[in-house]
This record gives C-alpha cells, structure tokens and sequence, in this order.
C-alpha cells in the first residue's frame, strides 16, 4: 500500500497550467483543520533559478497574499480554488485545481515570458 504524505504546515504545492504554455503557481500550507480534511494555504512567491531555452527554472518562495482554503484528499494532493491574480476594482479572481506537493529547491518549469506569457 503507498504511504499517504502527511500535510503540515510549512508543506508546499505546485499547480502547473496553461494552454500552449506552461505556467507554474506554488502555495504553501499554513494551517491543518483539527480533522485533517482543510488546508489554510497562501501563495507562495516563485523563485527565478535561471532560463534554459524556452523555458525557465522556478522554485517556490515566500508566502504572500490573502489566506484560503483547499481541501486535502486522500491522496496527498491539494483540491480547490486558490486566488491567481487580483485587481483593485475586481478583487481576486480564483483559479480551480489539483496542486501537488513539492519541496522549495524543486525544480519546476515553465515557458519563459518571451514565448506565450
């Protein structure tokens, strides 16, 4: 039987997306429900590790931004909407996910701003 991670606070996760392209959004857990069903996430800033061609190196960095919730499932991985841009007249707008964990030095790529950004 697999092991199930355990999520804590502290746990980081990544959501990649796009259409021809790929774009890369970490969070980072910071609080786990008494029940261990709810995450209290925020966003976590992307690190810049360097270009390779088209695409560009990205770990995740400091937590920013306004707190929200996503369920954790049973197998180890993130469900819900997180906040992945917000306006001054709009607010936030919320993005639908799986996010997956991840470590900060993790390597995650995504299509550098000079080819679809």
């Amino acid at each position: 039987m697999d092991k199930v991670m355990v999520i804590k606070p502290g746990t980081y996760f990544y959501v990649s997306w796009g259409y021809n392209q790929t774009n890369i959004d970490f969070m980072v857990v910071e609080k786990v429900s008494p029940t261990g069903k709810t995450a209290v996430c925020r966003m976590a800033r992307p690190i810049h590790l360097g270009a390779v061609g088209q695409t560009d190196a990205m770990t995740p960095g400091e937590a920013f931004g306004v707190a929200f919730r996503m369920k954790i499932t049973n197998t180890g991985l993130l469900r819900g909407s997180y906040p992945f841009v917000q306006t001054p007249q709009n607010g936030p707008s919320y993005r639908l996910c799986w996010a997956s964990p991840c470590k900060v030095g993790d390597t995650h790529l995504q299509t550098n701003s000079m080819f679809g950004h």
